[in-house]
C-alpha cells in the first residue's frame, strides 16, 4: 500500500497517495512538454540529466528533488504549483 503524502489535516483524509502524486506529476510534465514542443532530450540537456530520467518522470516512476522541480518549472514555463499539484 502506498504511503499517503498529502493529507487534508482538517479531516485527516488522504488526498493523494504517493503513487497518484507521481502519476499526476508525470501527466503534467508530459502535457507541458508537448505544449511547449520540447523533446525529453532537450529538457534533459538543460537539467544535466539523461532523457531516460525525464521519461521516468513522465511515467510516474520517479519525482525529481525540489531543486530540479523548480528548474523544470522554469524550462516548461509554468508555476511550480502546477507541476506539484
Amino acid at each position: 500500500m502506498a504511503v499517503n503524502l498529502i493529507q487534508d489535516y482538517a479531516h485527516h483524509k488522504p488526498v493523494m497517495t504517493e503513487e497518484e502524486f507521481r502519476k499526476e506529476f508525470g501527466r503534467r510534465v508530459d502535457y507541458k512538454t508537448f505544449e511547449k514542443g520540447l523533446s525529453f532530450a532537450a529538457i534533459a540537456k538543460k537539467l544535466y540529466v539523461t532523457a531516460e530520467t525525464i521519461r521516468s518522470y513522465k511515467r510516474g516512476d520517479r519525482v525529481p528533488d525540489i531543486y530540479t522541480c523548480i528548474k523544470l518549472a522554469k524550462i516548461l514555463d509554468c508555476d511550480l504549483d502546477y507541476l506539484i499539484g
